[in-house]
């Protein structure tokens, strides 16, 4: 599957760094707290401001709309199994929005940062495979 034309953005988009503690180690074979898999089989965990059932395009704004069409769900971002730059962020940064909202205060980013990181990152698939990443490493950080 090919990324979607988005435009050449007329400035590189710098992803936002998180400085994470230490990595967590799995948990019932679904990876650490924050990660997607557990994210994916723990969805009455999720913060009451979202739902498995939410859009993306309604959490994340516009630019995801037209990336990832009105349909894709949290859940089935979060589910996603395919491995281009823009699935690795829309699977990353849903795990990292539920872990904002859900672990604030443990978690190393708020809301705010990783909707502005998210967004960001939709400019290129390098930038959205630089920002997936950077989400990762935070997902997997919580203790």
């Amino acid at each position: 599957m090919s990324s979607p034309d988005v435009g050449s953005p007329l400035t590189s988009p710098t992803p936002f760094v998180p400085t994470p503690t230490s990595p967590s180690g799995g948990s019932g074979g679904y990876g650490g707290k924050g990660s997607c898999g557990f994210w994916s089989h723990h969805d009455l965990k999720f913060p009451s401001i979202l739902s498995a059932l939410t859009s993306l395009g309604k959490v994340f704004g516009g630019r995801a709309l037209n990336i990832f069409g009105s349909q894709m769900t949290l859940m089935q971002a979060l589910v996603n199994s395919n491995q281009d730059d823009y699935s690795n962020l829309a699977r990353q940064g849903t795990a990292s929005l539920l872990n904002s909202y859900a672990y604030a205060g443990e978690f190393s980013l708020t809301p705010e940062q990783v909707l502005d990181g998210f967004n960001k990152a939709l400019d290129s698939p390098e930038s959205a495979l630089q920002q997936a990443a950077l989400f990762e490493r935070a997902n997997n950080a919580l203790p």
